[in-house]
């Protein structure tokens, strides 16, 4: 099977890493759903929200299930980019620790599929861009 690799450079040494497989990107974001779910069912009880408050609150939180811009804005996160790192590169080692976070989140994000490089090039010329995707 073919894999998608992304490269990165990590103190001057280069490093391979899998991308993202629709399966491990499944499963990513229901871990990150049922965590966001229980941390939100916390700050309901403590707030006393009645029971038409929580399930407003629950099922507007259940309609981001799913959605690639749900995984990405947990790709944001420095906790959470580590663990896309780790799931989809077991192998990946001590290098991560030491990484800045906003690099961090950028490798995350470069192994769900998000292009910087393209990103990049179409806000330098919004022309482009427009031609690209009519």
């Amino acid at each position: 099977m073919l894999k998608a690799a992304v490269v990165i450079d990590v103190d001057g040494t280069e490093q391979n890493l899998n991308q993202a497989t629709v399966a491990d990107a499944i499963n990513l974001t229901e871990l990150f759903y049922q965590q966001e779910r229980k941390d939100i069912l916390q700050d309901l009880k403590d707030a006393n929200a009645t029971s038409t408050e929580r399930l407003d609150r629950l099922r507007t939180h259940a309609e981001q299930r799913g959605m690639a811009t749900f995984l990405a804005r947990c790709a944001m996160r420095t906790d959470r980019a580590r663990i896309i790192v780790t799931t989809t590169n077991a192998d990946s080692g001590d290098w991560i620790d030491g990484m800045p976070p906003l690099q961090l989140c950028e490798v995350a994000l470069r192994l769900l599929g998000h292009d910087f490089d393209e990103t990049e090039a179409n806000s330098e010329n919004p022309q482009t861009a427009t031609e690209k995707n009519p």
